[in-house]
């Protein structure tokens, strides 16, 4: 028995095609927020069941969730109007808690009102005419895990590349990343939402290390800071002062 693909699949099929991995509790309430908890979860289950995600469950610290990927059967209904080619589309999550954790993060974002647009990782590697495009390709090439676009008041976009980082890694990581950065063109700066104090601390040396002669470009915020937000989220620089998204 055959499924009709409505409008608000093909929405959900994006969204979790963007982030990688989305949890069933993202999607109820980004696309279900008027209705009961059933409607998403038979909807989905539904989806599930005519292959158009993988179900499956996934830790969040000691908790087990349900979490959701896209399968190459929704690509079809999705792989056009992204407003680029997506010519190298990838399924697949390398790191599943990082992705849903970051889509919750970006979830903070999309309420700014000065949000224009996120474009994931996953979307920057997926295809050649971001590779190719002056503004993205050095994100593209350093790997990041987004590039934020927000509206500035003179109606243009201020582009920030975005970092993740929830486990601490070793100095010279940061380094090459931050090098890489001071290199980059496209992006006006560099927002490192961090998992915790000892991980933020590590990313501001390596930036005091790496910025001889320059302006800090790299700009932090704790993970559980930008998620008990209200309307601004504030970013503390490297060297005083920050920035706050509204």
């Amino acid at each position: 028995m055959s499924i009709d693909i409505q409008p608000r699949d093909r929405r959900i099929m994006r969204h979790v095609f963007v982030h990688r991995v989305a949890t069933y509790d993202q999607i109820r309430r980004k696309f279900f927020a008027k209705n009961f908890e059933t409607v998403a979860r038979n909807r989905i289950r539904k989806l599930v069941k005519h292959g158009y995600f993988r179900s499956f469950g996934a830790e969040h610290g000691a908790v087990l969730i349900r979490a959701l990927s896209l399968t190459e059967k929704s690509w079809p209904f999705i792989s056009e109007g992204w407003g680029f080619d997506m010519d190298n589309p990838h399924f697949r999550s390398e790191s599943v808690e990082h992705d849903f954790r970051l889509a919750e993060v970006v979830l903070k974002f999309e309420r700014l009102q000065s949000f224009a647009r996120f474009l994931s990782e996953n979307l920057l590697q997926s295809s050649t005419a971001l590779a190719a495009d002056p503004i993205f390709r050095d994100a593209v090439n350093l790997q990041s895990d987004g590039v934020l676009v927000l509206k500035d008041k003179d109606g243009g976009s201020i582009l920030y590349a975005v970092e993740y980082e929830i486990s601490k890694k070793a100095p010279d990581r940061y380094t090459r990343k931050l090098e890489g950065y001071y290199q980059a063109g496209g992006i006006d700066g560099v927002l490192y939402v961090c998992g915790n104090q000892e991980i933020a601390a590590a990313v501001a040396q390596a930036d005091r290390k790496v910025r001889t002669g320059h302006e800090s470009i790299v700009f932090l915020a704790g993970e559980s800071s930008v998620l008990k937000s209200e309307g601004k989220v504030i970013f503390k620089g490297v060297s005083g002062g920050g920035i706050g998204l509204i």
